[in-house]
């Protein structure tokens, strides 16, 4: 059975990835490290990577329907496969 991070946790990834960009980046770089050695202490690398994929498909669909960028959005979807492609191959860690 597969566990998946929850909205509130997908809502923190985003929010450290989004900080990482402003300045101290090396320090804002370490906090999002250690944000997402919790995620995966707590929810599974498999979920955390699966949470990520999510993710690159959200970024297909707005760089289709909001930009009609048809090569940037395959690229999303392309990233998504490949991170799902890593997944089944992973070990069981927990």
């Amino acid at each position: 059975m597969q566990k998946f991070i929850n909205t509130e946790s997908k809502r923190q990834v985003m929010e450290m990835a989004l900080l990482a960009k402003d300045s101290n980046m090396n320090d804002q770089l370490e906090l999002l490290i250690d944000e997402l050695e919790s995620l995966i202490d707590a929810n599974g690398l498999s979920a955390v990577l699966e949470s990520i994929a999510d993710i690159c498909r959200e970024k297909a669909n707005q760089a289709s329907d909001n930009w009609q960028d048809t090569p940037l959005a395959r690229l999303w979807v392309r990233n998504a496969g490949r991170i799902e492609a890593v997944i089944v191959k992973l070990e069981p860690t927990c």
